[in-house]
């Protein structure tokens, strides 16, 4: 599931930009649970997310 958001970030490209915010805070709440599981999920689509984003897209 997180290669297939990974891959729809990285398609979307400058599409996705408006819902960034969105996206960056359910990840927060995601970071800030205290379910283990939960937290390295939201820790694994981040670096997905860091790898699509790099440096002169988005």
């Amino acid at each position: 599931m997180l290669n297939g958001f990974g891959t729809i970030i990285n398609a979307l490209s400058i599409c996705v930009k408006p819902y960034l915010t969105q996206i960056v805070s359910s990840v927060l709440w995601q970071l800030n649970n205290k379910s283990a599981k939960v937290q390295q999920q939201a820790a694994d689509l981040t670096t997905r997310l860091a790898v699509h984003a790099g440096p002169g897209s988005v």
